[in-house]
């Protein structure tokens, strides 16, 4: 897993694909909040979620900003170097809204006001995904 003070790639090992002797992983970009704040994200999403959902571990509590999927470790190197070229402004943002996924049990926030540097670290990484 990498950490980056704004953004980082967070991986979920997933199994081999038919089609490629490599491994892959499902990987996104996502804000990593500091502990005091996942701690408190953590401790709101427990009382926002159903009793039949399960809350994640507060220290694997993130902000999704873009969702790549699977890839092999080639391409897991070139999105690295991608975002590594990207510079973002300090930011911040409050969480207003709430909806939970109860298929994927899923609890989302997010913010109905997004900053224009949230915007534009979300177009970088988008930008340099799609290359």
């Amino acid at each position: 897993m990498i950490k980056r003070p704004n953004y980082g790639i967070f991986n979920i090992p997933c199994q081999w694909r038919y089609d490629n002797p490599m491994p892959t992983q499902r990987l996104f970009f996502a804000i990593w909040p500091d502990e005091p704040v996942r701690e408190r994200l953590h401790a709101a999403a427990r009382e926002l979620i159903l009793d039949e959902a399960r809350a994640i571990a507060a220290d694997a509590v993130h902000l999704t900003l873009v969702f790549i999927g699977s890839v092999d470790t080639e391409r897991r190197a070139c999105l690295e170097q991608a975002a590594d070229g990207i510079k973002a402004s300090a930011f911040t943002f409050t969480l207003d809204q709430a909806v939970f996924w109860s298929k994927p049990q899923i609890l989302w926030l997010g913010c109905s006001a997004q900053p224009a540097p949230l915007l534009g670290l979300v177009q970088g990484l988008t930008a340099g995904a799609e290359q």
